[in-house]
């Protein structure tokens, strides 16, 4: 009798570039839209991984997926299998360095596109264990005032905890997508 064998799972990182290579951009595409809730109309799937620095002592960064949006945002998605003490500045490094990169030397900070940053963790993020949503989107506010103003609209990092998902699937099976980005 034949072995039944198990499917890969998409975490996996030759199966999730798999999932988002050229050809099935209507994919990334619905991740993107069900997180960030815009209106994608173009979507450019980048395969350049890699944040290289102008010095050879930079630190490399490998990403793992880049997409070109609509009129030029950028969005990063991380999946991240295991959890690390210095996650939240990894996130914060990726994003600072993509941002940064897009300015060459004499161009304007008009030029600057939003950069997104979508993380999804296969872990309980320690620093969020008392925010019970699978789903928190970060912007750099005032906070001093009770305000809340957003500084800029450029700055964007989504962070989704898959344990908190399966949790929520769990006790209603019929929830949707938008029931676990909220």
């Amino acid at each position: 009798m034949k072995e039944k064998k198990k499917p890969l799972k998409p975490k996996i990182d030759v199966v999730f570039h798999s999932l988002f290579r050229q050809g099935n951009e209507d994919i990334a595409k619905a991740v993107i839209t069900a997180v960030t809730k815009e209106k994608i109309e173009k979507i450019d799937l980048n395969n350049d991984k890699y944040i290289i620095g102008k010095y050879p002592e930079e630190r490399l960064g490998i990403l793992d997926l880049r997409v070109t949006l609509n009129d030029g945002i950028i969005c990063n998605i991380e999946v991240q299998l295991a959890s690390n003490e210095y996650t939240a500045e990894r996130f914060l490094y990726y994003w600072s360095r993509i941002y940064s990169g897009q300015l060459l030397k004499g161009n304007d900070y008009t030029k600057l596109n939003k950069v997104i940053g979508i993380i999804i963790l296969d872990y309980n993020f320690e620093k969020l264990r008392e925010i019970e949503s699978t789903h928190k989107k970060w912007q750099i506010k005032e906070i001093l005032t009770g305000r809340e103003i957003i500084l800029t609209e450029l700055f964007e990092i989504h962070i989704i905890e898959i344990p908190k998902a399966k949790r929520i699937l769990e006790k209603d099976a019929t929830s949707t997508m938008d029931d676990i980005f909220l």
